[in-house]
């Protein structure tokens, strides 16, 4: 489970890296340190992200 405390303490890596929460919310963390949160669902076979 992704918790509000593991998003805001999650550092810039050398790569961008995403944590992930089972529901197929994601947190991409990108070395910059900018976070984005996104939502992976499927829709007739292909993946959609919003």
């Amino acid at each position: 489970m992704l918790t509000e405390t593991t998003a805001r303490s999650a550092e810039p890596g050398q790569k961008s890296y995403m944590l992930r929460d089972e529901q197929g919310l994601y947190l991409q963390v990108n070395p910059s340190g900018c976070k984005y949160w996104i939502f992976r669902y499927w829709e007739d076979k292909k993946e959609q992200r919003t």
